[in-house]
């Protein structure tokens, strides 16, 4: 690989030479020398010249191998020096610092070009995607079936009579055609040829993933059953099958938290990484798989009503009698990345709504909530995921935020399905903070029902935001007691405390029959102006186009007079 230094240093060889010599003769750009003489080893060799500007220079020179296996290469196409050449990729000479030359072929290839994009240049020799060897193949699977068929017992088998060995017919075409007729020499393929053949072959590998390799197959003894051996979905793939440890997400390698119920045969991955189409959620095993989908994939938003819309924010409804594989597909994505969900293929009775950002390309998963169309406990929410490589931008706040707007629209209050987990709790806890910190801003005067109308919170969720900000004092018997009592909320210790979202009720608790709100109104102002600094994206309620899941009543049921049944 050639530095800025080397660049300079070709420079004002060149410049000296052109000084030196007439234009017609050929010298060396680094030792002024010849193809006769070289005048750092006093021996001769051969020049290699740039097709473009005509520069010459000698392999050694260059700090070549001495082998010759690049003169070899070179030698097969025009050549570009190092102030000529450019990236096999873009054509464009583009920054001197990020490109590399191969060191098989000397062709160039910037750092940024290449698939996956390298930040710096690797140690030792490099190969570019075109010289790089393809995997060592496996033999081809026997497609021979063994029969054996058995003699009765008791029967001998009969002597077999050696035939004899027949010679070989080494005559092309078995002797029907002669002459310059059956004459094939002139037709076999070069090396020139060959070695184009390869190069190709291994572009095209590597744009799909790798060599397409068979597995091996072993034929058992003959008292077993001979089973065919499903190839491999990886067969696209060089890498070592391992456990699902990442996620191919679009263009993002996403490293995932937790194990998924994938299929048995999704259960290990080359390289441990798993293909998921952004669009229809399709899981794969390669590369070579992946991309084949991607060219034939007609989807490129999800498969449901698109409820809103605002600039490029769309959040689409999606039916989980509707579109079953989509949403067990959702399901186990998210199960990489939440440790205590537990539904995966049964999702008829949920409703998903999914989360998008769209470009020219098509309309890219951001997150999701899922909730139940009959909740026993009026949970407005049942899971709700953000990809990792989407958190930190506010996108939780406004699911949770669209998840209280449409329990505002059905006319009831809402909250979450518990217990959460420790980044959902994390995340509740903070919008109720900024739901209930908005409602006192505006109205500081306002009840325990006040706030939970304005916010669409239950009672409990709002009795814990306030106690857990110290804006709520209660009285019993004309005395201050400060805190709620303990037995408004269900305080567990250990492990239960972690998993069941501490402090956070269970269960209805009632309203307490004499309290005050104590808000500090400047403390509210300060929490409300640093969030607002953040500039996250808030639900647009004009924006919302949706119309409450509703249950057609069962149609009555046909019975017949008295009269008639006797």
């Amino acid at each position: 690989m050639a530095t800025h230094w080397q660049r300079q240093g070709v420079g004002r060889a060149k410049a000296s030479a052109k000084g030196k010599a007439p234009s017609h003769v050929r010298l060396c750009a680094f030792c002024l020398g010849t193809d006769e003489m070289n005048r750092k080893t006093k021996k001769p060799e051969p020049l290699v010249c740039c097709s473009e500007c005509g520069s010459c220079g000698h392999p050694s020179c260059m700090h070549w191998d001495h082998a010759g296996k690049k003169l070899a290469v070179v030698r097969t196409y025009d050549w570009h020096c190092m102030e000529c050449k450019t990236c096999e990729v873009c054509l464009d000479k583009g920054d001197d610092e990020q490109i590399m030359f191969c060191d098989r072929c000397d062709r160039g290839w910037h750092l940024y070009c290449l698939r996956p994009a390298l930040d710096k240049p690797p140690r030792g020799l490099w190969y570019c995607p075109t010289c790089q060897p393809p995997a060592p193949p496996n033999p081809a699977p026997s497609r021979t079936i063994v029969r054996i068929k058995r003699k009765p017992k008791g029967e001998e088998a009969p002597v077999k009579k050696a035939k004899a060995t027949e010679p070989l017919d080494d005559e092309p075409f078995s002797g029907l055609l002669t002459g310059d007729d059956a004459n094939t020499t002139t037709n076999e393929p070069s090396e020139d040829d060959m070695e184009r053949y390869q190069a190709s072959k291994r572009a095209a590998e590597y744009q799909l993933g790798g060599a397409v390799s068979l597995p091996s197959r072993t034929l058992h003894a003959p008292s077993h059953n001979i089973k065919a051996e499903s190839v491999s979905a990886a067969g696209a793939s060089t890498g070592k099958a391992r456990p699902i440890s990442m996620i191919r997400f679009g263009s993002y390698d996403i490293q995932t938290w937790f194990q998924a119920p994938f299929p048995e045969e999704y259960s290990v991955v080359p390289d441990g990484r798993l293909w998921m189409c952004e669009f229809c959620l399709k899981y794969m095993k390669s590369r070579f798989m992946a991309t084949r989908h991607r060219m034939k994939c007609m989807m490129h938003y999800p498969p449901g009503q698109e409820i809103y819309r605002a600039n490029s924010i769309s959040v689409f409804e999606v039916d989980g009698s509707k579109n079953k594989i989509y949403c067990q597909n959702l399901c186990l994505l998210a199960k990489l990345f939440l440790d205590h969900k537990t539904l995966y293929y049964d999702v008829e009775p949920f409703l998903f709504y999914v989360f998008v950002e769209s470009d020219a390309s098509g309309s890219h998963f951001v997150g999701y909530y899922s909730k139940e169309k009959r909740s026993p406990m009026d949970y407005n929410v049942s899971c709700i995921m953000t990809l990792p490589i989407h958190q930190r931008r506010g996108w939780g706040y406004f699911l949770i935020e669209m998840s209280y707007l449409l329990s505002q629209k059905e006319g009831r209050l809402g909250s979450p399905e518990k217990p959460l987990s420790d980044l959902g709790f994390l995340t509740y806890r903070s919008y109720w903070k900024l739901a209930v910190f908005r409602a006192l801003q505006s109205d500081p005067t306002c009840t325990l029902d006040d706030l939970c109308i304005r916010t669409g919170m239950k009672m409990d969720d709002v009795l814990y935001t306030l106690q857990d900000n110290h804006m709520i004092e209660v009285f019993h018997n004309g005395t201050d007691m400060g805190r709620l009592p303990p037995q408004y909320f269900t305080e567990k210790s250990g492990k239960d405390q972690r998993r069941e979202s501490p402090a956070i009720p269970l269960q209805e608790t009632p309203i307490p029959n004499d309290y005050r709100l104590v808000p500090d109104l400047d403390g509210i102002r300060a929490h409300l102006a640093n969030h607002d600094a953040k500039k996250y994206v808030r639900v647009d309620r004009d924006k919302l186009r949706w119309t409450p899941f509703l249950f057609a009543p069962p149609p009555p049921i046909a019975t017949k007079p008295d009269d008639e049944a006797l």
